[in-house]
């Protein structure tokens, strides 16, 4: 059996940790074993690896964190270290690499920031990234975008990969019906569904504002918007609502685990992303059959090649007006004729499962 380590920077509700768990579940137990390592302390999803038979061990990032993780690492005798912080991968790749782990992999969920840098910030990732060229032995991303954005083509070889997020296929959970149910929506509106955190690069007052603009042509619209609230944002977008006076025609959902059957019940998924990896809800909403009008930043466009006739991105410079017009466009689609083979794609979560597995077993 091989021995796995995650790390991530806690185990809460979130894209990377979700996917992570999809795998758990997926792979072969009797071959490779889960670990999970948190460096934030106890997270929400700790007693759902607990049940999956893995262990989450919480090392935070304070005085002592070295010997502690490399007292981890001499206890267990991981086959893999598998990495999911970004840059600070670079630390942690280094400590496996002293361990002597045989398999130490950098693992990239987003594509390089669009924010302005700071010559202290450039020099950290300058560095980092030295570090992971000698200590890692694989490099991942879950996206082209995502891997060439952040290492030149011209430094990849053969460990950069791209392993796309895998996500099981469940025409079950198909309800058109589910939302307007779940939260009394009278059955002529159309709903339009957002899901992310609250962070600057999700783009929520934008999101906000397309949204107005689709109000003006049709008042029977709903807002749904899904995800961990953050307050200083949640109040930009409260205020805007006030403004508008369009308090009906917005829902605040907060954190939810029935993404599936929310995408199935809403009519579109509005993305207007900043800045992306590749977006799970993108793929989840064509596993659902439910249109997307997204930014083409990211994977994104790497997903539309794939379900081209679900997924339309746009350029976040086109107004809102053309956002507007689009959004509709998409509306007045009928999902019931879209042809989706979603299991001939690298998001079928065991392709997936296979691609992570061919990695896992260079290991000796």
């Amino acid at each position: 059996m091989k021995k796995i380590l995650h790390i991530f920077g806690g185990m809460n509700i979130g894209g990377a940790e979700l996917r992570t768990l999809e795998w758990m579940k997926a792979i072969d137990r009797s071959k490779y074993q889960f670990h999970f390592c948190s460096l934030s302390g106890k997270g929400t999803l700790d007693k759902e690896v607990e049940n999956l038979g893995g262990k989450v061990f919480h090392i935070n990032l304070s005085y002592g964190f070295s010997k502690r993780f490399l007292q981890l690492l001499s206890n267990e005798k991981y086959h893999v270290v598998h990495s999911h912080v970004y840059y600070f991968s670079g630390y942690i790749l280094f400590l496996a690499y002293c361990k002597s782990v045989p398999v130490r992999i950098a693992h990239f969920r987003s594509s390089a920031s669009y924010q302005t840098m700071t010559i202290s910030r450039l020099f950290y990732i300058f560095f980092m990234k030295k570090i992971i060229k000698f200590c890692a032995t694989h490099v991942c991303a879950v996206s082209k975008k995502a891997l060439d954005s952040i290492w030149n083509v011209c430094e990849q070889n053969q460990r950069f990969f791209v392993v796309y997020s895998g996500f099981s296929f469940d025409v079950s959970l198909r309800d058109n019906l589910y939302v307007k149910d779940l939260f009394s929506i009278p059955k002529e509106h159309k709903i339009i569904i957002h899901v992310g955190s609250f962070r600057k690069e999700k783009n929520h007052l934008r999101l906000l504002y397309i949204f107005i603009k689709m109000l003006e042509k049709n008042h029977q619209l709903i807002l749904m918007i899904v995800g961990k609230q953050d307050n200083d944002i949640y109040k930009q977008l409260q205020r805007v609502i006030n403004e508008h006076q369009i308090e009906k025609n917005v829902i605040f959902t907060g954190v939810r685990r029935d993404i599936l059957p929310l995408l199935s019940g809403s009519d579109l998924l509005l993305f207007p992303s900043k800045q992306e990896g590749l977006p799970g809800v993108v793929v989840e909403a064509c596993e659902m059959l439910t249109p997307v009008l997204a930014s083409d930043v990211g994977g994104i466009p790497e997903i539309e090649s794939f379900f081209p006739e679900i997924v339309r991105s746009i350029s976040l410079q086109r107004d809102n007006a053309i956002w507007c017009q689009e959004a509709f466009n998409k509306l007045a689609n009928d999902s019931c004729k879209y042809k989706v083979k979603f299991t001939q794609t690298p998001f079928y979560l065991p392709t997936s499962v296979e691609s992570i597995c061919n990695i896992y077993e260079t290991a000796e």
